[in-house]
């Protein structure tokens, strides 16, 4: 049994929710318990682009993408190209959201 993913669900109906912080510490405890699943990466990076914690989201994002098998690639890279954007890396960000509109 997964209790990381269990803590991602969590975390992701917060999200869904609109409760970013309320969701944060629950996904925070999924990559914890789990550092190789690109759900709760991909979680905790759209929460952090929410509360607007851009380089916290481009981190996750970036580890969202060196996980194994990643199914989350074209939200991870629109995430991290938005963040990207926000802190002025337009290049960058325009980089990502481009590879993720050819996906």
């Amino acid at each position: 049994f997964d209790f990381g993913t269990v803590y991602n669900n969590i975390a992701w109906s917060y999200c869904c929710l609109q409760k970013y912080s309320e969701g944060l510490p629950y996904a925070e405890r999924a990559v914890a318990l789990n550092p190789e699943h690109d759900y709760s990466w991909e979680t905790i990076g759209e929460l952090y682009f929410f509360l607007e914690r851009y380089q916290d989201c481009i981190d996750a994002m970036t580890r969202c993408l060196s996980c194994d098998g990643v199914d989350q690639k074209k939200s991870a890279l629109n995430f991290r190209g938005k963040s990207l954007i926000k802190l002025g890396k337009k290049s960058l960000g325009r980089k990502d959201l481009d590879a993720a509109s050819k996906m």
